[in-house]
């Protein structure tokens, strides 16, 4: 199960592309050392370079949003949908010694599914709203979602 990385995920903010990319290679990494066996010890490094790097990137798209002044709605929706994401993370993990192999696959599915309905619906949602905010046009990649605040 690999994410593929393209145009339609960019949201013109430099960062904010940039740490999606990251994201979404590191889920597809996740996904590799699972696919390989590659052992405990490695799937737990995976996980944990995964969830630090959300982590930090979801503050600097919150610190974000606020500098542009984006809808406190949205903002307040947006930091919801990042604490319910990292939640269910956290309880999906600690469930796979129950049964490793089905929560794992669940997991990848989880985050395949979480990254696309992210990215694609609220974070192109907020793009929308910081372009309109800044006074700027946003690329063509934004104009292709029409977005919600949920998730």
């Amino acid at each position: 199960m690999t994410i593929q990385w393209g145009y339609h995920f960019f949201t013109g903010i430099k960062n904010i592309d940039q740490q999606h990319e990251g994201l979404v290679a590191l889920v597809n990494n996740l996904g590799e050392v699972v696919a390989r066996n590659a052992g405990p010890g490695k799937v737990d490094d995976a996980f944990a370079k995964l969830t630090d790097y959300a982590g930090e990137h979801f503050s600097l798209e919150e610190n974000l949003m606020l500098d542009a002044g984006v809808d406190a709605a949205h903002v307040a929706a947006h930091k919801q949908a990042h604490k319910q994401f990292v939640e269910q993370l956290h309880d999906m993990w600690q469930a796979r010694d129950d049964n490793p192999d089905n929560t794992t696959r669940h997991l990848l599915e989880f985050l395949t599914t979480w990254i696309y309905r992210h990215i694609l619906i609220t974070d192109h949602s907020m793009a929308r709203d910081y372009y309109q905010r800044k006074g700027m046009t946003p690329p063509p990649s934004l104009l292709m979602t029409s977005g919600s605040q949920g998730q």
